[in-house]
């Protein structure tokens, strides 16, 4: 391999972990947090839960949002009470629905730019995993309302209980195998005679 070749795949692989640094950042900036709460059930059959979410590693810009998905073979009866995330939102806890079917969703739009994250947003539910079973991490997408009211996602992801570590996404792990070969590479071309 002459020098000009090598050089042009040493700026390959350089471009192409760096394209995926930049994807891995993007795909872990925003993070929702949940911490479950099991509620006194007070109608004979129903468990009642709330989880509040917590989100954070985001700004919000007027008319932007993320919306939390509710299976509808795990939830029901979803609630949210008007004004407790702060004036700055608007929430809405939308039912799943078998009949169509659609899941539950929980959606929180930002009614002003740099929204205020200070405060949780809580949801009540009916959960019905069954005894001896807890809800856990759900879908969700975060979007902004373009000047049409269209929705345009932004970013997807699974929220996580509250103080769990994050697990190594695939493009990072991606990026370290790319670092591995390319160290392997660099290894294997000094050993060759010139």
């Amino acid at each position: 391999m002459n020098r000009r070749q090598k050089h042009l795949r040493r700026l390959t692989t350089m471009a192409l972990l760096l394209a995926a640094m930049v994807w891995a950042g993007r795909a872990e900036a925003i993070t929702i947090q949940f911490q479950a709460t099991d509620l006194a059930d007070t109608v004979a059959g129903e468990d009642r839960w709330r989880y509040d979410y917590v989100v954070s590693d985001i700004l919000f810009a007027a008319d932007e949002g993320f919306s939390v998905y509710f299976d509808l073979s795990l939830y029901e009866a979803l609630d949210t009470a008007p004004g407790a995330a702060g004036a700055d939102w608007d929430l809405l806890a939308l039912q799943p629905d078998p009949v169509l079917p659609s899941d539950g969703v929980f959606d929180a739009l930002a009614l002003v730019g740099a929204a205020s994250l200070a405060l949780p947003f809580p949801v009540e539910f009916n959960w019905l995993g069954g005894p001896g079973t807890s809800p856990g991490s759900q879908a969700f997408d975060v979007y902004a309302l373009d000047p049409l009211g269209a929705f345009v996602l932004l970013d997807s992801g699974r929220t996580r209980p509250a103080g769990a570590v994050p697990e190594p996404g695939v493009t990072a792990l991606l990026v370290l195998g790319g670092w591995a070969v390319a160290a392997a590479a660099r290894r294997r071309s000094r050993q060759l005679p010139q």
